[in-house]
């Protein structure tokens, strides 16, 4: 019989999460996947928990959200299709919650901008390989 213990000891680390690491180097990605409790944290805080939402109630998902984007690309982007999700499915509470929303998108923006101004430049850039475009 396997003790409760080491059970919760292997779901606690998955074989994909050693693998990121060791095998395939993926630190952005796993540095990514901690950031991802702290995003939706956030939501529940700003839709759920509170009444009256104040700035201090958006830091967990400015925090959560910027350190997906320092991180992670691809994950920003997988998270962008949920979240989106999560706003059509909770409408009303969107509605009433839009200017604490419209804030924290403001600050993640600001905040990034040393990440995303580089990298938007970087990403209109065309690529030559031995002088061929691509």
């Amino acid at each position: 019989m396997v003790r409760i213990e080491y059970k919760t000891t292997y779901d606690t680390f998955p074989n994909l999460r050693i693998i990121n690491i060791y095998i395939r180097t993926a630190v952005g990605e796993y540095t990514a996947m901690a950031f991802l409790p702290l995003v939706l944290y956030g939501f529940y805080r700003i839709y759920f928990e509170k009444e009256n939402v104040n700035f201090d109630d958006t830091l967990p998902l400015i925090i959560g959200i910027s350190g997906i984007v320092e991180s992670h690309i691809l994950t920003i982007e997988m998270s962008i299709l949920f979240i989106v999700l999560f706003v059509f499915l909770h409408f009303k509470r969107t509605i009433k919650n839009l200017i604490s929303l419209l804030q924290a998108l403001f600050m993640v923006i600001v905040v990034n901008l040393f990440f995303i101004v580089p990298f938007i430049d970087a990403y209109r850039q065309e690529l030559n390989i031995n002088s061929r475009k691509l």
